[in-house]
């Protein structure tokens, strides 16, 4: 192994144990309350030696939400595969429900407010977990538009705006019952709510549809 090859691994690999460090810190205490100092306390490095490795706070909580989103997106990619596009637009909707239900670490980090960063102007993490969530997007628009080639989903709807609307929907729902200001509702009333949701939209898809 070169040095070259060296130095890049060893690169990657305090990246890595940055990342790690920074997603336990966050999911214990959240990203406004975790400070730089106790990032590169946590890794036994200088504030300095972790900004040569990500030079913004927020690049590094987009490296540490990147991984959620990688998880989305391959949970989607796996849905994807279901039967005719109204099929596997349900099943992306649950793909979208399960992961913020069952992993609610991520789910309070990404909805956290890191006040109003642009990921596309953050840096490389940012740009990445930018391209990510548009390749979410995409799976969705793909299977809303194999809807309306096979005949399950209406053909008047559009892709685009639908699957905006969909996942606009789905997160207000989600994070109204997440915000602090919650009433106490419980879990179950989410999942109704959830449920409800999914049901309008198969509704609004699949309207005068004829059923195969």
């Amino acid at each position: 192994m070169g040095t070259s090859e060296r130095r890049k691994r060893e690169k990657e690999r305090k990246e890595q144990e940055i990342i790690d460090a920074a997603r336990e810190l966050f999911f214990k205490k959240g990203y406004t309350a975790t400070s730089m100092d106790e990032i590169a306390a946590k890794v036994e490095l200088s504030k300095g030696a972790v900004y040569l490795q990500f030079p913004s706070k927020e690049e590094v909580y987009y490296a540490v939400v990147k991984g959620g989103m990688a998880i989305i997106r391959d949970d989607f990619l796996v849905a994807q595969k279901r039967g005719k596009g109204l099929a596997q637009l349900e099943a992306i909707g649950k793909a979208y429900i399960d992961f913020w239900t069952e992993r609610s670490d991520y789910r309070r980090l990404m909805h956290e407010n890191i006040g109003g960063t642009n990921p596309l102007e953050s840096g490389p993490q940012g740009r990445a977990y930018a391209q990510l969530a548009g390749e979410c997007n995409e799976i969705m628009v793909r299977s809303i538009k194999n809807g309306i080639e096979d005949g399950s989903i209406r053909p008047d709807i559009q892709p685009e705006r639908f699957a905006f609307c969909l996942s606009s929907m789905t997160d207000g729902i989600l994070a109204r019952t997440e915000s602090k200001g919650w009433s106490g509702r419980d879990d179950r009333f989410r999942e109704e709510m959830l449920s409800y949701a999914t049901q309008i939209m198969r509704d609004m898809a699949s309207a005068g549809c004829v059923k195969k």
